[in-house]
């Protein structure tokens, strides 16, 4: 709308990236419980959900870190 205030706009689209980032987080956090991964394996997935562009899967992009995926699950026997 170009009868309104740039501002509003500005604060408009910042509340929504803030929106973004706190379902990002939520199911980012929900994805580490539903997985039972160790806290080690955090960092891994992290930087593999966030920076990782290409379409490798998980287990391919440890084998770089020469991790697996078995030895970063909690087991809880």
């Amino acid at each position: 709308d170009k009868n309104e205030h740039p501002e509003d706009r500005i604060y408009a689209v910042k509340q929504f990236i803030n929106e973004l980032e706190n379902v990002q987080t939520f199911y980012f956090n929900q994805l580490l419980v539903d997985l039972n991964l160790k806290d080690e394996a955090h960092d891994y997935l992290f930087d593999y959900i966030f920076n990782e562009d290409g379409n490798e899967l998980f287990e391919d992009y440890l084998i770089n870190f020469k991790k697996s995926y078995d030895e970063l699950h909690e087991n809880n026997t």
